[in-house]
C-alpha cells in the first residue's frame, strides 16, 4: 500500500470509460446482480465471461469458449 501511495498514485492518470466499456460495465453489473445470493466463484466467473463473449472488442478468436464460440481476450480484465 505504501508503494502505491508513494510511487503509483502521484502519477496515476484515470480516463473516462468509452461507450463500449460503459456498456460492458452496465451488462456486468446486471449479470452479477442477477446471480443468486451466495453464488460461488465459478458462477461469478462464468457471468463475467459470458458478458465479455458477447462484445466484439473482448472476443479472442484464437481461444474457444466451452460453447464453441470465441474466447475472452485479456483486454476485458484490464
Amino acid at each position: 500500500i505504501r508503494y502505491f501511495d508513494d510511487f503509483v498514485k502521484p502519477t496515476k492518470v484515470y480516463r473516462a470509460a468509452d461507450e463500449v466499456e460503459r456498456e460492458a460495465l452496465a451488462r456486468l453489473s446486471e449479470a452479477l446482480g442477477a446471480l443468486p445470493q451466495g453464488a460461488d466463484s465459478e458462477a461469478i466467473q462464468n457471468a463475467a465471461l459470458n458478458v465479455a463473449r458477447k462484445i466484439e472488442r473482448y472476443q479472442d478468436h484464437s481461444k474457444q469458449s466451452p460453447e464453441g464460440g470465441p474466447g475472452v481476450s485479456v483486454a476485458f480484465f484490464q
